[in-house]
């Protein structure tokens, strides 16, 4: 029989994993916006896009446009 203070702390790092996980989301979020708001060579608005678990470049220029690569 698994003891009460075993059950509580396995309830802990899994409430601490879900916490860890959405302050990983919020930090690419801000990355995100921080890239968002630097310009390219260009002049136009340079983003990073997460699709899947790569890195692509998006250009805004009033209509966002994925960048053909």
């Amino acid at each position: 029989m698994v003891s009460t203070e075993v059950k509580m702390i396995c309830k802990s790092i899994g409430e601490l994993t879900k916490e860890i996980k959405m302050l990983r989301k919020t930090l690419e979020r801000n990355e995100w916006l921080k890239n968002a708001s630097a310009t390219s060579e260009k002049g136009e608005y340079e983003a990073p896009c997460l699709l899947g678990k790569e890195f692509r470049s998006i250009y805004w220029t009033g209509v966002a446009s994925s960048n053909s690569m």
